[in-house]
Formats: C-alpha cells, sequence, structure tokens
C-alpha cells in the first residue's frame, strides 16, 4: 500500500534529483531541508517548514486522492539588490519548470503541480551585495491508490 507520507517522501526525493541534473541550475546548490553548515551562494531548500497533506476518498470509492503542500526557498546573491532580485527570481522559474512542466508521478498519478505565493525578502550583506530569499510553495496533488 502506498502512504502518503511516502509518497511526498518519494517526490521530494525525485525532484531534489532532477532540479540538480539542470543545466539552468548549475552552481546552485539542492537540498531536501536547510543545512547547518553555512551556504554561501545560490541554493534551494525543498522543504523549510512542516509538509500539511489533505486526504480524500474520491467519490465514495477506494481511490484515495492526496493535496500535499511544501514551503521552502530559494536564496540567491549578487553585488546590487536588482542583480540579486534576478537570479533568485530565474532560479524560482528552473525549479517551476521543472515541477509543473516535468511532473513527477508517485503514487498512482500525479495530477496537478503548482509552485505558489511567492514572497521575496532583499537582504543587504555585510560584505557587500545583497542576498534574496525567495519563500515559495510547493503543491502537488497525486491520486495514490
Amino acid at each position: 500500500m502506498t502512504t502518503v507520507a511516502a509518497t511526498a517522501a518519494t517526490y521530494l526525493t525525485a525532484l531534489e534529483a532532477a532540479l540538480e541534473a539542470r543545466a539552468g541550475l548549475a552552481g546552485v546548490r539542492v537540498d531536501m531541508t536547510a543545512p547547518r553548515d553555512g551556504v554561501v551562494g545560490d541554493w534551494i531548500v525543498l522543504v523549510s517548514d512542516a509538509i500539511s497533506e489533505d486526504r480524500e476518498f474520491v467519490n465514495n470509492t477506494r481511490q484515495r486522492e492526496t493535496t500535499v503542500v511544501c514551503r521552502g526557498f530559494v536564496e540567491a546573491r549578487d553585488g546590487t539588490f536588482i542583480e540579486a532580485m534576478a537570479r533568485a527570481g530565474a532560479i524560482v522559474d528552473e525549479l517551476e519548470d521543472e515541477a509543473v512542466k516535468h511532473p513527477i508521478d508517485v503514487g498512482r498519478q500525479t495530477r496537478v503541480v503548482n509552485v505558489q505565493r511567492v514572497r521575496w525578502l532583499p537582504t543587504p550583506l555585510e560584505a557587500g551585495g545583497y542576498a534574496v530569499r525567495g519563500f515559495f510553495e510547493l503543491a502537488y496533488a497525486a491520486r495514490i491508490t
């Protein structure tokens, strides 16, 4: 039996591998969760908060669907505010392109994938330049049984 938790873990692990292989993300560190070592540079964290899920049976049948939402972030550092914003935006675009245009099937069928609720937090760096963190929600719906 495919469980919802196993479905989320399978999806995120496959997405992490796919993002690491993208040419447009060369030089961008991709992590499942925020690492404890100090990351300097561009990076993606797929899970920065609790993973939420909604479960339901479809039309009183034995088919079960789940919608899972993962909150994560990207971070880009560059010399100017405009450059850092542009780089963070490009990283989110790559994430969205991979997740939405190349959906990963989990369970019986992945039905919908969205990158949503993107928010930006620019921060000046002590050494000069800017870091821009882009927070996002990655939501997918899958039929799991």
